[in-house]
């Protein structure tokens, strides 16, 4: 796995196309492959999952929360290892964070390069634990 983008690829999860829009021109101009999905589907995207190097999940989506979502993520053996950023415009998600076992927490809006730092932070830390 590589850190500067080159090999890496990302899920968003998110029902907001342009959060998709712009997230995967930032990704894609950074050297990432991007994978999109739009609804809260817990088995389509722990399948995905599986095959991606981070994880990036909006809280309220339709189907599954972004929450429970980030559970499974954690809870399967396949995709435990993989970092999963749970994202909200809710103020709540200093409170959702540590129920969702995600990795970590982003309140919206933030700005391209505060998710491009925490992408690249935990990349990083993925990386150390695999050795």
């Amino acid at each position: 796995m590589a850190i500067k983008g080159e090999g890496v690829t990302i899920l968003i999860v998110d029902d907001n196309v342009d959060f998709h829009t712009i997230a995967t021109a930032l990704f894609r101009r950074l050297g990432y492959s991007v994978k999109s999905l739009f609804v809260g589907d817990t088995l389509l995207v722990l399948s995905m999952a599986a095959s991606c190097d981070i994880v990036l999940v909006d809280v309220d989506l339709p189907g599954d929360s972004g929450v429970d979502i980030c559970k499974s993520i954690k809870a399967d053996p396949r995709t435990a290892g993989i970092p999963v950023i749970l994202i909200s415009g809710n103020a709540d998600i200093e409170i959702l964070c540590p129920l969702s076992k995600s990795d970590a927490c982003l309140l919206k809006p933030f700005s391209s390069t505060d998710i491009a730092e925490l992408v690249k932070k935990l990349l990083g830390k993925a990386i150390e634990t695999e050795h």
